[in-house]
């Protein structure tokens, strides 16, 4: 058991962006409960601890009190603006929108694999469950969030 999470922790961090380059992840998403708030002030943090192990950010907007359409479009601009020039912030390639440029050479493998069931039924070959929860640093391998 690797004990108590401390998303402050900057050895904590980087053990687990350790584990998560270790299995391949390339992409991991984190929740994101608004500008300002502990995950926030957290980010510059989980940016350079990912960008050491060659990984990406990804963001997940949670339902912060008095969110609306237009203060998600906001907060992906201010995400953009405040983080978007880090190397470890992740740009969709596949999609080529607002986000756009390479995965810097990585290729996650397909979420749905021949045949198959994409979901969180895991079986071998299909996405499993990521985890979650405020103030946590998750990731699925392969994911492209």
């Amino acid at each position: 058991m690797a004990g108590a999470y401390d998303s402050g922790d900057r050895a904590v961090v980087d053990r687990h962006m350790g584990w998560l380059a270790q299995a391949r992840t390339g992409v991991l998403v984190t929740s994101w409960w608004g500008r300002g708030g502990y995950e926030d002030q957290r980010v510059p943090l989980l940016l350079d601890a990912a960008a050491a192990h060659g990984l990406e950010v990804a963001w997940h907007t949670e339902p912060y009190a008095g969110r609306t359409a237009r203060s998600v479009v906001d907060d992906i601009g201010y995400l953009i603006q405040r983080y978007g020039g880090h190397t470890a912030f992740h740009r969709d390639a596949a999609h080529g929108r607002v986000l756009g440029g390479p995965l810097r050479g990585r290729r996650p493998p397909p979420l749905r694999p021949p045949g198959g069931r994409a979901g969180r039924t895991g079986r071998e070959g299909t996405s499993a469950p990521a985890g979650g929860g405020r103030g946590r640093v998750c990731g699925t391998p392969g994911s492209s969030a």
